[in-house]
Protein backbone atom coordinates (compact mmCIF):
# COMPACT_ATOMS: atom_id res chain seq x y z
CA UNK A 1 0.00 0.00 0.00
CA UNK A 2 1.14 3.46 -1.06
CA UNK A 3 2.87 5.54 2.32
CA UNK A 4 0.51 8.75 2.80
CA UNK A 5 1.07 11.19 5.16
CA UNK A 6 -0.96 11.37 8.50
CA UNK A 7 -2.69 14.50 9.47
CA UNK A 8 -3.13 16.68 12.66
CA UNK A 9 -5.04 19.49 13.73
CA UNK A 10 -3.14 22.55 15.45
CA UNK A 11 -5.00 23.81 18.56
CA UNK A 12 -4.75 27.24 16.89
CA UNK A 13 -7.53 26.04 15.62
CA UNK A 14 -9.40 27.04 18.94
CA UNK A 15 -6.90 30.01 20.10
CA UNK A 16 -10.04 30.89 22.30
CA UNK A 17 -9.72 27.83 24.28
CA UNK A 18 -7.11 26.56 26.30
CA UNK A 19 -4.85 23.40 25.68
CA UNK A 20 -6.82 20.81 27.05
CA UNK A 21 -10.44 21.89 25.80
CA UNK A 22 -8.71 22.81 22.26
CA UNK A 23 -7.55 19.50 22.24
CA UNK A 24 -10.87 18.08 23.10
CA UNK A 25 -12.52 19.92 20.69
CA UNK A 26 -10.81 18.55 17.70
CA UNK A 27 -10.81 14.82 19.06
CA UNK A 28 -14.45 15.53 18.77
CA UNK A 29 -14.17 15.83 15.11
CA UNK A 30 -12.57 12.72 15.13
CA UNK A 31 -9.05 14.39 14.35
CA UNK A 32 -5.29 13.63 15.51
CA UNK A 33 -4.10 17.11 17.09
CA UNK A 34 -0.56 18.93 17.52
CA UNK A 35 -0.43 21.09 20.82
CA UNK A 36 0.93 24.40 19.79
CA UNK A 37 2.21 26.60 22.02
CA UNK A 38 -0.12 29.41 20.79
CA UNK A 39 -2.56 28.79 23.04
CA UNK A 40 -0.64 29.28 26.11
CA UNK A 41 1.02 32.03 25.20
CA UNK A 42 -2.42 34.03 24.37
CA UNK A 43 -3.02 32.53 28.08
CA UNK A 44 -0.28 34.03 29.98
CA UNK A 45 2.41 32.02 28.50
CA UNK A 46 5.39 30.96 30.93
CA UNK A 47 3.74 32.65 33.96
CA UNK A 48 0.50 30.22 33.38
CA UNK A 49 2.29 27.10 31.65
CA UNK A 50 2.34 25.10 34.94
CA UNK A 51 -0.88 25.09 35.44
CA UNK A 52 -2.14 24.05 32.09
CA UNK A 53 0.40 21.42 31.80
CA UNK A 54 -0.89 19.80 35.09
CA UNK A 55 -4.65 19.74 33.70
CA UNK A 56 -3.53 17.98 30.62
CA UNK A 57 -1.76 15.64 32.74
CA UNK A 58 -4.34 15.02 35.06
CA UNK A 59 -6.46 13.75 32.21
CA UNK A 60 -3.15 11.99 30.48
CA UNK A 61 -4.68 8.95 30.12
CA UNK A 62 -7.79 10.19 28.15
CA UNK A 63 -5.37 12.19 25.55
CA UNK A 64 -2.80 9.14 24.88
CA UNK A 65 -3.00 8.29 21.05
CA UNK A 66 -4.92 11.59 20.07
CA UNK A 67 -1.96 13.99 20.26
CA UNK A 68 0.46 13.74 17.05
CA UNK A 69 3.18 16.32 17.69
CA UNK A 70 3.69 19.04 20.19
CA UNK A 71 5.08 22.58 19.44
CA UNK A 72 7.80 23.83 21.90
CA UNK A 73 7.92 26.96 23.41
CA UNK A 74 9.28 29.64 20.91
CA UNK A 75 9.33 33.25 23.55
CA UNK A 76 12.49 32.21 25.32
CA UNK A 77 14.97 31.72 22.28
CA UNK A 78 17.38 34.77 22.73
CA UNK A 79 20.81 32.44 23.45
CA UNK A 80 21.53 34.15 26.72
CA UNK A 81 18.46 32.30 28.08
CA UNK A 82 17.93 29.60 26.00
CA UNK A 83 21.36 28.38 26.77
CA UNK A 84 21.34 28.57 30.54
CA UNK A 85 20.24 25.96 33.14
CA UNK A 86 16.40 27.60 33.78
CA UNK A 87 15.77 27.56 30.03
CA UNK A 88 16.59 23.67 29.32
CA UNK A 89 14.88 23.30 32.42
CA UNK A 90 12.07 24.73 30.90
CA UNK A 91 11.84 22.82 27.32
CA UNK A 92 12.86 19.43 29.44
CA UNK A 93 9.53 19.79 30.79
CA UNK A 94 7.29 19.89 27.92
CA UNK A 95 9.69 17.16 26.72
CA UNK A 96 8.21 15.24 29.84
CA UNK A 97 4.82 16.36 28.78
CA UNK A 98 5.08 14.83 25.45
CA UNK A 99 6.60 11.90 27.09
CA UNK A 100 3.58 11.68 29.71
CA UNK A 101 0.99 11.78 26.85
CA UNK A 102 2.93 9.54 24.33
CA UNK A 103 3.60 12.37 22.01
CA UNK A 104 6.53 11.07 19.33
CA UNK A 105 7.23 13.92 17.92
CA UNK A 106 8.39 17.75 19.08
CA UNK A 107 8.36 20.47 17.21
CA UNK A 108 11.08 23.61 17.76
CA UNK A 109 12.37 26.77 16.41
CA UNK A 110 15.75 27.99 16.04
CA UNK A 111 17.68 30.58 18.55
CA UNK A 112 16.57 33.89 17.85
CA UNK A 113 19.96 34.88 15.94
CA UNK A 114 20.73 36.90 13.49
CA UNK A 115 22.22 34.89 10.52
CA UNK A 116 25.13 36.74 9.87
CA UNK A 117 26.29 36.14 13.15
CA UNK A 118 29.94 34.48 13.49
CA UNK A 119 28.42 32.10 16.24
CA UNK A 120 25.13 31.32 14.47
CA UNK A 121 25.45 27.68 14.19
CA UNK A 122 27.46 26.77 16.87
CA UNK A 123 25.16 28.13 19.29
CA UNK A 124 22.17 26.56 17.53
CA UNK A 125 24.12 22.89 17.19
CA UNK A 126 25.11 23.25 21.24
CA UNK A 127 21.48 24.36 22.07
CA UNK A 128 19.85 21.85 20.11
CA UNK A 129 22.37 18.86 21.10
CA UNK A 130 21.25 19.26 24.60
CA UNK A 131 17.26 19.16 23.54
CA UNK A 132 18.06 15.93 21.58
CA UNK A 133 20.22 13.81 23.86
CA UNK A 134 16.93 14.38 26.58
CA UNK A 135 14.40 14.14 23.90
CA UNK A 136 15.76 10.62 22.47
CA UNK A 137 16.01 9.11 25.65
CA UNK A 138 12.09 8.93 25.67
CA UNK A 139 12.22 8.28 21.98
CA UNK A 140 10.51 11.74 20.79
CA UNK A 141 11.60 12.91 17.59
CA UNK A 142 13.06 16.58 17.79
CA UNK A 143 11.86 18.45 14.10
CA UNK A 144 13.71 21.96 13.82
CA UNK A 145 11.36 24.48 11.99
CA UNK A 146 12.17 26.80 9.41
CA UNK A 147 12.51 30.43 10.60
CA UNK A 148 9.83 33.28 9.56
CA UNK A 149 12.01 35.71 10.52
CA UNK A 150 14.62 35.98 7.40
CA UNK A 151 16.96 38.07 9.54
CA UNK A 152 17.56 35.21 11.68
CA UNK A 153 19.08 31.58 11.28
CA UNK A 154 17.35 28.52 10.72
CA UNK A 155 14.81 30.43 8.00
CA UNK A 156 16.73 28.98 4.59
CA UNK A 157 16.94 25.88 4.14
CA UNK A 158 20.94 25.74 3.55
CA UNK A 159 20.76 26.89 7.53
CA UNK A 160 19.07 23.70 8.20
CA UNK A 161 20.91 21.45 6.25
CA UNK A 162 24.05 22.56 8.04
CA UNK A 163 22.38 21.78 11.40
CA UNK A 164 20.82 18.66 10.37
CA UNK A 165 24.85 17.40 9.34
CA UNK A 166 26.36 19.38 12.38
CA UNK A 167 24.08 17.12 14.81
CA UNK A 168 24.84 14.49 12.66
CA UNK A 169 21.16 13.68 11.06
CA UNK A 170 19.65 13.33 14.95
CA UNK A 171 16.70 16.11 14.19
CA UNK A 172 14.28 15.77 11.35
CA UNK A 173 12.47 18.84 9.93
CA UNK A 174 9.04 20.76 10.33
CA UNK A 175 9.01 22.76 6.85
CA UNK A 176 6.21 25.32 7.90
CA UNK A 177 4.77 25.93 4.23
CA UNK A 178 3.84 29.65 5.11
CA UNK A 179 6.92 30.70 6.22
CA UNK A 180 8.49 28.98 3.24
CA UNK A 181 6.55 31.40 1.13
CA UNK A 182 6.55 34.18 2.73
CA UNK A 183 10.54 33.85 2.37
CA UNK A 184 10.13 32.67 -1.28
CA UNK A 185 11.90 29.29 -0.79
CA UNK A 186 8.94 26.91 -0.82
CA UNK A 187 10.20 24.85 -4.09
CA UNK A 188 13.57 25.15 -2.95
CA UNK A 189 13.19 24.09 0.54
CA UNK A 190 10.80 20.98 -0.88
CA UNK A 191 13.61 19.62 -3.09
CA UNK A 192 16.63 20.33 -0.27
CA UNK A 193 14.90 19.86 3.04
CA UNK A 194 12.46 16.81 2.01
CA UNK A 195 14.02 13.59 2.69
CA UNK A 196 15.07 15.11 6.21
CA UNK A 197 11.18 16.22 6.75
CA UNK A 198 9.10 14.84 9.60
CA UNK A 199 6.36 17.05 9.76
CA UNK A 200 4.95 20.03 7.75
CA UNK A 201 2.88 22.97 9.02
CA UNK A 202 0.06 23.56 6.40
CA UNK A 203 -1.66 26.94 6.12
CA UNK A 204 -1.57 29.40 3.73
CA UNK A 205 -1.05 33.38 3.57
CA UNK A 206 -0.70 36.34 0.89
CA UNK A 207 3.16 35.98 1.12
CA UNK A 208 3.94 38.70 3.28
CA UNK A 209 2.74 37.88 6.27
CA UNK A 210 2.08 34.75 8.23
CA UNK A 211 -1.96 34.91 8.59
CA UNK A 212 -2.43 31.60 9.02
CA UNK A 213 -5.13 31.00 6.83
CA UNK A 214 -6.81 27.92 5.58
CA UNK A 215 -5.28 26.28 2.79
CA UNK A 216 -6.49 27.50 -0.93
CA UNK A 217 -7.32 30.92 0.52
CA UNK A 218 -4.10 32.58 0.29
CA UNK A 219 -1.31 32.76 -2.34
CA UNK A 220 0.52 29.17 -2.41
CA UNK A 221 0.81 27.25 -4.84
CA UNK A 222 -1.12 24.53 -3.68
CA UNK A 223 -0.49 22.22 -6.80
CA UNK A 224 3.15 22.44 -5.72
CA UNK A 225 3.05 21.19 -2.18
CA UNK A 226 0.28 18.31 -3.85
CA UNK A 227 2.55 17.06 -6.35
CA UNK A 228 5.81 17.00 -3.80
CA UNK A 229 4.03 14.75 -1.53
CA UNK A 230 2.36 12.31 -3.89
CA UNK A 231 5.61 12.10 -6.03
CA UNK A 232 7.97 11.36 -3.18
CA UNK A 233 5.39 9.69 -1.07
CA UNK A 234 5.60 11.22 1.55
CA UNK A 235 4.55 10.11 5.12
CA UNK A 236 5.50 12.21 7.79
CA UNK A 237 2.70 14.45 9.83
CA UNK A 238 0.76 16.91 7.96
CA UNK A 239 -0.06 19.17 10.76
CA UNK A 240 -2.90 21.35 9.85
CA UNK A 241 -1.94 24.89 10.84
CA UNK A 242 -4.35 27.45 10.98
CA UNK A 243 -5.91 29.80 13.22
CA UNK A 244 -9.40 30.95 14.61
CA UNK A 245 -9.58 33.32 16.43
CA UNK A 246 -13.51 33.14 16.52
CA UNK A 247 -16.67 31.84 18.67
CA UNK A 248 -16.04 28.13 18.93
CA UNK A 249 -18.72 27.52 16.31
CA UNK A 250 -16.79 29.66 13.83
CA UNK A 251 -13.81 27.42 14.66
CA UNK A 252 -15.50 24.47 14.32
CA UNK A 253 -16.63 25.32 10.73
CA UNK A 254 -13.33 25.97 9.83
CA UNK A 255 -12.01 22.71 11.08
CA UNK A 256 -14.42 20.97 8.71
CA UNK A 257 -13.45 23.23 5.90
CA UNK A 258 -9.90 22.40 6.04
CA UNK A 259 -10.82 18.79 6.34
CA UNK A 260 -12.44 18.83 3.54
CA UNK A 261 -9.66 20.24 1.28
CA UNK A 262 -8.02 18.73 -1.55
CA UNK A 263 -4.27 18.61 0.57
CA UNK A 264 -6.38 16.53 3.69
CA UNK A 265 -7.68 14.29 0.86
CA UNK A 266 -4.31 13.33 -1.07
CA UNK A 267 -5.05 10.23 -2.60
CA UNK A 268 -1.99 8.08 -3.77
CA UNK A 269 -1.11 7.46 -7.39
Amino acid sequence: MPLMPLHAYSTMFYTCLPPLKAIERIMNHGLLAELSYDNLAILGGAFMEDMYIVELLRVSSDLRGHIRAIHMPYDELDPQRALSEPGYRRFFKWLNLARRLEIGLAVIHTLRIDRGHENALRLNLEFLEGIVEEAEESGIVVAVENRLERAWYGSSPRDLLAIIEGLGGRVRICLDLGHAHINGNLEESLQALGRHMAAMHVHDNDGVKDLHKPPYTGTIRWSLVENWITRVRFDGVLVFEVSCKGDIQTCDRLVEEVKSSPIANIQPR
